[in-house]
């Protein structure tokens, strides 16, 4: 039987960092897919600027370790995205470099799964069997309103009414995007059970922890200041006996210098994902301080199964996918509270919690969230079709320059 094909368009580089992105497709292609995964461009334009010549690095394509049926491709744009003329450009370039890369595979109207909305007009172009959209964080709440969350909502309207199926990982998401797509599917983000069962045990340990003073909070995952309470960090910093760790790819820019002033906090680059399981090992406590903001309202963060699969006692301030499991988190509605929360979870020594964590792991595994994406891409999921859902435009096949230019007043 002839392999299933997608091409997959990633807001992320397939990089040691694993994310949402890479688990799917790796589990895609344990159940015989054929997977062209595009990461972002390099950026020519932004190198020029910037005198950054590693944007101009011709970039092979590649498979990762242990996935021939993957085959990882760095396309290229040349002109700044700010001008209708420059993403007219860039949209008409991404489609040959893409329409080549399948020449050379042999592939004929693949499945199209896009998570990055800049490449819309990709998926207006109708070359496609089938086209996802696949919507993980609500991007434009990052953005004051002007031109570029305008752009940005216009682009995640044009792909609702393109796609086939829309996919989201959050039940607020799910009701952003219910009006303007014809089916929408909540698949939550997951986790890899196997890679966290031995956390709880003895094991293996970073060097680097040897230092750290117990008890340790451990936060895993970007560190950005739209998600992180930097108030919160630093009045836990000031208050807590051990430790705080924060680990993963950092983007609080200047704010990371005033909390590496604390002498017990370690803030920590990030690590190869197969790396993660031992430095939470060396973690007593897992944390989630979060801001409680309309944008983190939509996010399903990857750490909270993480956190469940590794067992440890986990204290999270109220946000969403965290509360949702008070019977396994603990969450602190003030800074008071959130401290006092990590002393009682220090204190805590009951394997039947642990257990209970793990065990609840299990029934959010990568490889149940991957059948249920492929049946959305196979269209054998059920999900609502309202005929009358306002989508915004047809979903008909458009050129490339006309696709771009329905966004020329965004």
């Amino acid at each position: 039987m002839t392999a299933q094909q997608l091409v997959f368009i990633s807001l992320e580089p397939w990089d040691h960092v694993w994310r949402r992105n890479q688990f799917l497709c790796r589990e895609l292609a344990g159940r015989g897919w054929e997977v062209l995964f595009i990461e972002p461009a390099s950026d020519w334009s932004s190198g020029l600027r910037r005198a950054d010549w590693s944007e101009f690095r011709r970039h092979e394509a590649w498979s990762p370790a242990g996935l021939p049926s993957v085959r990882v491709m760095r396309p290229v744009k040349v002109m700044p995205r700010s001008s209708t003329t420059g993403r007219r450009v860039n949209a008409r370039l991404l489609r040959k470099q893409v329409q080549r890369a399948l020449r050379r595979l042999g592939w004929v109207r693949p499945r199209l799964w896009i998570n990055d909305h800049d490449t819309w007009a990709l998926a207006a172009a109708g070359d496609w069997e089938r086209v996802v959209y696949d919507v993980t964080d609500d991007w434009a709440r990052g953005f004051d309103d002007g031109p570029t969350r305008r752009r940005i909502e216009a682009a995640d309207r044009q792909l609702c009414g393109i796609a086939d199926d829309v996919i989201v990982c959050s039940a607020r998401l799910c009701e952003l995007r219910e009006p303007h797509a014809r089916r929408v599917h909540l698949i939550p983000n997951g986790v890899d059970v196997a890679a966290y069962r031995d956390v709880p045990g003895p094991g293996e340990t970073p060097p680097r922890s040897r230092v750290w003073r117990r008890p340790v909070l451990g936060y895993t995952g970007t560190l950005h200041p739209e998600r992180l309470s930097l108030k919160l960090i630093v009045k836990l910093a000031k208050q807590w006996d051990g430790t705080v760790v924060l680990l993963g790819p950092n983007h609080l820019g200047d704010a990371t210098q005033p909390l590496r002033s604390h002498p017990n906090v370690d803030v920590v680059d990030a690590v190869p994902y197969g790396e993660l399981p031992m430095w939470m090992r060396a973690m007593d406590v897992m944390i989630v301080p979060h801001r409680v903001t309309e944008f983190t309202e939509s996010l399903n963060p990857l750490k909270l199964w993480e956190y469940l699969a590794a067992g440890k006692p986990v204290v999270s301030t109220p946000v969403a996918g965290f509360r949702d499991f008070p019977q396994h988190v603990r969450l602190p509605e003030t800074p008071a509270q959130f401290i006092g929360a990590c002393q009682q979870a220090a204190g805590e020594d009951d394997p039947a919690r642990v257990a209970a964590r793990q065990a609840e792991a299990l029934g959010h595994d990568w490889s149940r969230r991957a059948e249920a994406a492929e049946a959305v891409l196979l269209g054998r999921a059920d999900g609502p079709a309202d005929a009358d859902a306002d989508r915004g435009p047809s979903a008909a096949p458009l050129g490339v320059d006309d696709a771009v230019g329905a966004l020329s007043d965004a």
